[in-house]
């Protein structure tokens, strides 16, 4: 016992050595620690910056970072080193580096910083705004706060509630009358264009402010001496998401097994921003919806971030039907999608984004058709019963690395690859006959783009390298053959095999300079197409197949494109920019057994009146001339549908058109006004139309040039904020007017299509417990085929009523109400949740289709064919959830 009492006696004076040893070392670390203090202001107004990032490197090593506060203060703990560099910078600022060496015992050291705003945002003025709304030169900051009514989940529930913000049925973002570029989170980029990834899952709780930035470039060679017409959305979050994992975590069950799971992660600090969005669910909400097609074009003279991509055309769409509908009252699903977006900041000079994109989608639907053809020599009529389910799976990677060794040079490497695998199907009742409708594709797609930036005397160059593969197999099925007599008897099954193949490949080389209020570049370059497209069809007799040779062949166009361009830009007086763009292009162009070599010159010009009291101006005129794309110049039949077949043009031409356009923009976001019109009109000198043979059971239709073609889009729209009762209003009007040369059942026939659309919605801000957003719409379309008008009506209504009882009991009732040919109805659905006080979790109760509605229906008309669909609703169903937030 003695000698064990001895031994814990050693132990523990070994033990307690040790604990001093450390707290020695602790003491010491601390009494050496360093710390930085400051404030950090504007340059030129000598307001204080809040947000800024401060960072300390020892070397290229980054020691400690922090951010400024509201006052522009900073304190910034390092370890004990003889020198560091700090740098300031913030979003719209020039950054700005100081060296600091510490002399022998020094342990605070204060170094104040005064960034200047950057040239390319030296275009506007500062104005003063309330809280809510802050416009500092060329960045407005929302203060989300200040907006919100409680019902908002994601970012894009918060952007419709902000002026001068509109976002589409299709999560499209307009930000003062123009489509934003992307969204930047803390001023890095993300998503690229596929922003919509995050404004449909990021969770809007975590962000603090939402700005506008005007003259977005993220060029650093260009914005040197080019200003930029680009726009963008950038999300600041609260300062407790900074440098820490943020996110949430919801997860909910109901009746029908019905079931919803969603996630965000975050990690947001100088050296990495991450972000992983997951979510799924069978609540009628497809995957697929934030993945739409949207490409951005640059505006103004400012286009050298271009995008060469070329888009892939399939041969055969089947696809259900749509509606204005919220998906989840028509459309049965299961659907899992997980984003994964990271921008690492290895170096002053080198930095990665990448975005990895997964999801996979199933659906159903089901609806029932009408559809009346107003030919000669009498009316077609048919009906449809549908029963659709779609597939899809999707992989795509999209990466782009950054290298900017000196502030004159900058090297972009981008890539893009795409896996896209999908099954479609319709079993549908054709006029008492059963008909199977089964299509598969593949998809395979990869792009790189290498631009090479360089700044030279009184200007830069900048060289585009391109190449990208494209494949797409599609089988499409049709059980039985509905294009032989009697073939229901026979039982026969048509089969065909699509592959298209598109492989394209260029570069362009372009000098671009500034002298004084002159922006002029030259640019010359090349481009080579080659695109497939190979045709198998079968005829199918239980165990063998049958070739068909009418619908069978090999379709391969090759092109080799120069180009020469001119483009200038003169500042006439401030803001007052006139423009014209000389593109001229040679095609030689390859089809099967057609060569020819067309001249395309694409010349424009335009002027714009940007910032003035009364608002921003451009008046624009193109002529336009190209090339038809491969998919409508097809040497033989295709099988399009059950009832369908399309044959193309032997002999391409040059597609030759004018355009007009006019854009006007005035916006006092501080006010909440903004007054948006646009006219464009577009003349086609030749276009490709249509040849058709339309029977009771088929549809022959035949590409074909034809002249004549006008087009007519307008739209108007204002916004304004009624100070009285806290309510944002915006009415507006849209028409599409369109002609068209076709011929119908060898008849030569103009149609016409005319729509109008008179809309109002509105959301109000009261301090109580009620709140509203309601829009109510009204929409005619009129169609003239020579023989007939065509002409339908429809109303709509919607109401969401937000009830916010102590910030607590959160309740939301949504209804959507149509009026359509003399015959109401209405989808409700309603959400109640518990918010407790002081807590990061939240209960809810969701009830789809409150009043068990059985079907909806929707009419619609063109010029000669109207189309009358009733689509089979969700059954009632509620589904209760939990949510975290960390």
């Amino acid at each position: 016992m003695k000698f064990l009492m001895l031994r814990i006696n050693k132990v523990n004076n070994e033990t307690l050595k040790i604990y001093l040893l450390f707290l020695f070392w602790f003491y010491i670390s601390l009494a050496g620690a360093q710390t930085v203090t400051g404030t950090i202001t504007n340059g030129t107004t000598s307001e204080p910056i809040e947000d800024a990032l401060v960072i300390a490197k020892n070397g290229d090593e980054v020691v400690s970072y922090t951010y400024t506060d509201i006052n522009g203060y900073y304190n910034l703990k390092v370890n004990n080193f003889a020198e560091i560099t700090l740098t300031a910078s913030s979003l719209g600022f020039a950054s700005k580096n100081l060296k600091i060496r510490f002399i022998e015992s020094q342990v605070n050291h204060v170094s104040d910083f005064q960034l200047n705003e950057k040239t390319e945002t030296l275009t506007t003025v500062v104005l003063k705004a309330d809280e809510k709304i802050k416009i500092n030169r060329d960045t407005i900051s929302f203060r989300i706060s200040a907006f919100k009514d409680a019902s908002e989940r994601t970012v894009e529930d918060m952007l419709k509630k902000l002026p001068g913000i509109e976002v589409d049925d299709d999560g499209n973002i307009r930000a003062l009358g123009k489509p934003i570029q992307k969204i930047l989170i803390e001023g890095d980029d993300l998503a690229d264009s596929n922003y919509k990834v995050i404004s449909k899952n990021l969770d809007i709780t975590v962000l603090d402010k939402i700005e506008i930035i005007n003259n977005y470039d993220e060029n650093p060679v260009l914005k040197q001496f080019l200003s930029s017409e680009n726009i963008v959305l950038n999300l600041k979050l609260k300062k407790d998401k900074k440098s820490v994992l943020f996110g949430k975590a919801e997860i909910g069950g109901g009746i029908e097994n019905r079931f919803l799971g969603d996630v965000n992660l975050g990690v947001i600090n100088p050296l990495v921003k991450l972000l992983n969005l997951a979510n799924t669910n069978n609540t009628g909400s497809p995957a697929d919806r934030q993945f739409g097609v949207y490409t951005y074009s640059p505006i103004g003279f400012n286009d050298f971030t271009k995008d060469f991509s070329i888009n892939q055309n399939p041969i055969v769409f089947l696809s259900g039907s749509t509606n204005e509908l919220n998906t989840e009252n028509y459309i049965e699903n299961t659907s899992f999608s997980n984003n994964l977006l990271i921008n690492k900041r290895f170096s002053d000079s080198i930095k990665l984004r990448n975005s990895l994109y997964y999801y996979n989608d199933s659906f159903e639907q089901y609806y029932k058709s009408e559809y009346q053809y107003f030919v000669e020599p009498k009316d077609i009529f048919f009906k449809e019963q549908n029963s659709f389910n779609q597939q899809k799976f999707n992989l795509s990677n999209d990466l782009k690395i950054t290298f900017t060794p000196t502030k004159d040079r900058n090297i972009t490497v981008a890539n893009t690859l795409t896996f896209l695998n999908g099954t479609s199907k319709n079993s549908l009742l054709f006029n008492e006959e059963n008909i199977q409708e089964t299509l598969q594709n593949k998809t395979r797609e990869q792009e790189t783009q290498i631009q090479l930036t360089q700044k030279i005397k009184s200007g830069a160059v900048v060289i585009d390298f391109y190449v990208g593969s494209k494949k797409l197999d599609q089988i499409f099925q049709i059980l039985p053959n509905t294009f032989i007599a009697d073939s229901v008897n026979q039982n026969t099954l048509s089969y065909s095999d699509y592959n298209t193949i598109l492989d394209y490949q260029g570069l362009d080389a372009s000098l671009v300079f500034k002298n004084n209020k002159t922006s002029y570049s030259f640019t010359g370059g090349f481009q080579h197409i080659n695109e497939t497209i190979k045709t198998k069809s079968y005829l199918g007799f239980q165990n063998q197949n049958e070739k068909i040779d009418s619908l069978s062949g090999r379709n391969t166009a090759r092109s080799l494109i120069p180009h020469l361009q001119f483009k200038i830009e003169e500042e006439l007086y401030q803001d007052v920019l006139l423009y014209a763009n000389l593109d001229a292009i040679w095609n030689s162009y390859n089809k099967n057994n057609f060569s020819n070599n067309f001249f395309l010159p694409n010349p424009s010009a335009g002027l714009r009146i940007r910032k003035t009291k009364t608002g921003t101006y451009h008046f624009k005129y193109s002529y336009i001339s190209e090339i038809p794309r491969l998919n409508y110049l097809t040497d033989n039949f295709m099988i399009k549908s059950y009832r369908n077949l399309s044959l193309g043009i032997s002999k391409p031409e040059a597609l030759k058109s004018h355009s007009y356009t006019f854009n006007y923009t005035f916006s006092k976001v501080e006010k909440r006004i903004l007054f948006n019109v646009s006219a464009t009109h577009r003349k086609f000198l030749n276009q490709v139309s249509f040849k058709n043979s339309l029977g009771q059971n088929t549809d022959i239709t035949q590409s074909i040039f034809s002249p004549g073609q006008k087009l007519w889009l307008f739209q108007a729209s204002f916004t304004s904020y009624i100070d009285p009762i806290n309510t944002s209003v915006k009415i507006g009007y849209q028409k599409q007017f369109s002609e068209q040369a076709v011929i119908i059942n060898n008849k030569n026939t103009k149609l016409k299509n005319n729509t109008s659309q008179y809309y109002l919605s509105g959301t109000t801000y009261l301090k109580g417990v009620v709140n509203f957003k309601f829009l109510a719409n009204y929409t005619v379309n009129a169609g003239e085929n020579g023989r007939n008008t065509i002409r339908n009506e429809r109303y709509k209504f919607e109401l969401k009523t937000i009830f916010n009882i102590n910030k607590v009991f959160i309740a939301t009732l949504e209804s959507k109400g149509y009026l359509v040919s003399s015959q109401f109805y209405e989808t409700n659905n309603a959400e109640i949740e518990f918010r407790p006080k002081g807590k990061n979790w939240t209960l809810g109760l969701k009830i789809i289709n409150i009043f068990n509605d059985k079907e909806y229906i929707f009419e619609n008309s063109s010029d000669y064919v109207q189309t009358a669909t009733v689509f089979e609703a969700v059954p009632r169903y509620g589904i209760l959830y939990g949510r975290f937030r960390f």
